[in-house]
């Protein structure tokens, strides 16, 4: 069996490899007397690697966490477009033998296409390393956001005047600077390689996760849900796909637009017990459906599924 990707040390490796293969088959045994590929959008060797392996015998399982066709606000949406990356993953997703996917939503988007799908959702490997909780919620700044560039226009639904940090932050990366551009007097925390990011996280009590609602953002998943719940912190979402589902919708905090998170910022900065309490709820909630070792166990299914 090939896992494609799937090397947690090197530095260049995506969220998405990270999260959907290279973390997940680090925690699990997979088979090697097979002849079965899993990778992440694509096969590293593109369409072409794809039909060779097939034509030879291969099972090619493509797992995805995200649409394939980004938004003109998205930074790498021209260089998308002109390389036409989208319509790859497309027949990557179309030709594969079984497509994982990260949510039953993104799943709906491909069934009329390819009707071998499987649901498995993001998953952490809780109290393992940078997956346990904050060592101290305090030092910091109380509300931190964690994530990449691409998020400008989900980041103004965030209001000012709060102590509030924004993590991940790259200086030499022009978007990066509009945004402070945009957030004056905010604080910032350099970017931190997958395998540190959740220390993104210490010396903060509440994490945000503001979300526009688009087509795009709807296919996400709820991930950053998992990594407050791992790091055992209050959670505040957009009331918007992923975050506004039947499953989680008992353990986050909703907001309703900018005025809503300035009504649910303004709650919890005055109320620390209220902040323990939903961090206690999130961090129970997360370790009860969202066990990596459970999402484990419908890959490895999957996978003796296929096996010839």
């Amino acid at each position: 069996m090939i896992i494609d990707r799937s090397d947690m040390s090197n530095p260049l490796i995506t969220a998405c490899d990270f999260i959907r293969v290279a973390l997940p088959f680090s925690e699990m045994e997979a088979p090697e007397d097979t002849n079965i590929l899993y990778c992440n959008r694509m096969p590293s060797g593109g369409p072409g690697e794809m039909r060779r392996l097939q034509s030879e015998g291969w099972k090619i399982i493509v797992d995805i966490d995200d649409y394939w066709h980004v938004e003109p606000n998205n930074p790498y949406y021209e260089k998308q477009k002109l390389m036409g990356i989208g319509q790859v993953i497309y027949n990557c997703l179309k030709e594969a033998d079984h497509v994982v996917a990260s949510t039953s939503y993104l799943a709906d988007k491909i069934l009329p296409f390819q009707k071998n799908v499987t649901v498995i959702p993001n998953a952490l490997p809780f109290d393992k390393g940078q997956y346990s909780p904050v060592k101290s919620n305090r030092g910091r700044s109380k509300f931190v956001w964690a994530g990449s560039s691409c998020h400008r226009d989900d980041l103004r639904l965030l209001p000012d005047g709060f102590d509030l940090t924004i993590a991940g932050f790259d200086s030499t990366n022009e978007r990066w600077r509009e945004i402070l551009s945009e957030h004056p007097g905010i604080k910032v925390q350099p970017h931190l390689l997958r395998q540190k990011y959740l220390q993104h996280y210490e010396g903060h009590a509440i994490s945000l996760a503001p979300l526009v609602d688009s087509p795009f953002n709807r296919c996400k998943s709820n991930l950053k849900m998992l990594e407050a719940g791992a790091k055992k912190m209050a959670f505040i979402a957009s009331d918007v796909l992923p975050y506004a589902n039947e499953i989680d919708d008992k353990s986050v905090i909703y907001a309703s637009g900018r005025d809503g998170f300035h009504k649910e910022m303004k709650r919890l900065d005055s109320d620390s017990a209220l902040v323990a309490d939903c961090a206690e709820k999130l961090a129970e909630h997360v370790r009860t459906h969202y066990q990596l070792s459970d999402a484990n166990k419908i890959r490895r299914q999957l996978i003796d599924h296929l096996r010839p």
